[in-house]
C-alpha cells in the first residue's frame, strides 16, 4: 500500500506476525519511500534501454556486414564485371562468389564474355580479310583500267592503220557479220561504212554479186583455223562496175 506521511511517500508491505497456536499476534510493517522506489525503477529501466541499444546496434551492424559482405560486395562485382565487358574488354575473371546463386549468375556472366571475345575476334578476322579483299579488288580494277586504256589506245592504232592501209580491208566479227571497212574497201566497193557495217558477209556477196559464194562462204569458214587463204574472185560494185581482184582471208 501507499502511505503518506507528511511531505513524504512510503510504500507500505505488512507481514502478519502468528503465535504458537496460529492466531495473529501482531504485523511488520516494512516501508520503502517512493523516491527510492522511483530511482531504482528507473535505473533499471535506463540499463534495459542500455543493453537494447547496445543489442540493436549489435544486430544491425551485423545486418550491415552480412548485407556488404554476402549481397551487395557480390552484386558490386558482377555490376563492375558486366561493366568491363561493355566497355569491350571480355578477358574478364570473377573472383569465386560466397553463394551458389552468385556464383552461377558470375559462371554465366564469364561465358557470356566468352563468347562476346570469340566473336569479336570472328569480326576481326573477317574484317581484315574484307579488307584484303577489298584491296584486291581495287588493284584488279586499276589494272582493268589500264589495260581498258591500252586497249583503247591500240584499238585507235588499228583503226588509223587501217584507214591508211592502201588494201581494201573488211573485218568481220564471230557472227561473220561487217564491224569494220576501211576508206579503200568504201572506194571500191562503192559502198559507204554504214552501209557495209552490221552486214552479214553472205548478204554483201550477193549485193556484190560474187560469182561462186557458196565457194567463198566456205574459203570465209576454213580461214577460222589461223591459215591465211588467197583466192581471186570477180564481183560488181554498187555502181555495177566489174572487178576482179584477189581476197586475203585471214
Amino acid at each position: 500500500t501507499l502511505l503518506t506521511l507528511g511531505p513524504r511517500t512510503f510504500y507500505n508491505t505488512a507481514i502478519a506476525l502468528h503465535s504458537y497456536n496460529g492466531s495473529v499476534t501482531g504485523y511488520i510493517h516494512i516501508g520503502l519511500p517512493s523516491s527510492s522506489v522511483s530511482s531504482k525503477v528507473y535505473s533499471m529501466a535506463l540499463k534495459s534501454g542500455a543493453v537494447f541499444v547496445v543489442f540493436f546496434l549489435i544486430s544491425f551492424a551485423c545486418v550491415v556486414i552480412f548485407v556488404k559482405r554476402y549481397i551487395s560486395g557480390p552484386i558490386g562485382t558482377l555490376l563492375a564485371g558486366v561493366k568491363t565487358v561493355a566497355e569491350g574488354d571480355f578477358k574478364l575473371s570473377l573472383p569465386e562468389m560466397t553463394t551458389r546463386e552468385f556464383k552461377e549468375l558470375a559462371e554465366k556472366i564469364e561465358t557470356m564474355a566468352a563468347s562476346l571475345a570469340s566473336r569479336d575476334a570472328a569480326l576481326h578476322n573477317n574484317y581484315e580479310e574484307l579488307a584484303t579483299t577489298h584491296n584486291q579488288l581495287r588493284d584488279s580494277f586499276q589494272k582493268l583500267e589500264q589495260l581498258s586504256s591500252q586497249l583503247e589506245k591500240s584499238e585507235e592504232l588499228y583503226k588509223t592503220l587501217l584507214e591508211d592501209a592502201g588494201d581494201a580491208i573488211i573485218v568481220l566479227d564471230q557472227n561473220e557479220t561487217v564491224a569494220l571497212a576501211n576508206k579503200k574497201a568504201e572506194e571500191l566497193l562503192g559502198y559507204s561504212a554504214n552501209e557495209l557495217i552490221d552486214k552479214h558477209i553472205s548478204s554483201l556477196l550477193l549485193s556484190l554479186q560474187v560469182e561462186n559464194i557458196p565457194h567463198i562462204l566456205q574459203i570465209i569458214n576454213d580461214a577460222k583455223t589461223g591459215t591465211p587463204i588467197v583466192e581471186e574472185l570477180t564481183m560488181h560494185t554498187k555502181q555495177q562496175v566489174k572487178v576482179i581482184g584477189q581476197m586475203l582471208i585471214g
